[in-house]
């Protein structure tokens, strides 16, 4: 369920994280954040900074398609971060792996 965000946020929806999300290998879920804060494209390109994490094998495609990229594009919505001035996309070993 999406509730408003913190006062003083602008962009963004407050989200309660499922299950499946908060998964950990070693079963301390007790220390994984229980809400996230959901933003969209228009958020993230008025971002004065972007830091893009990318985590796990299901995400070489998108770090491949992110680093390759001139600038945005419609088709590959996480190309949005190119439009930031001010970005490091960060990935784990699995993501970047080739």
């Amino acid at each position: 369920m999406n509730k408003a965000a913190p006062p003083g946020y602008l962009g963004g929806a407050l989200s309660q994280m499922c299950g499946s999300t908060r998964r950990v290998p070693d079963g301390e879920a007790d220390e994984v954040p229980t809400h996230g804060i959901s933003v969209g494209l228009r958020t993230i390109r008025e971002a004065r900074r972007c830091r893009p994490l990318l985590s796990g094998g299901g995400k070489k495609e998108a770090l491949q398609r992110v680093a390759t990229a001139d600038g945005f594009t419609a088709d590959w919505p996480a190309t949005i971060v190119l439009e930031c001035s001010d970005r490091e996309i960060l990935a784990d070993g699995a993501a970047a792996s080739l």
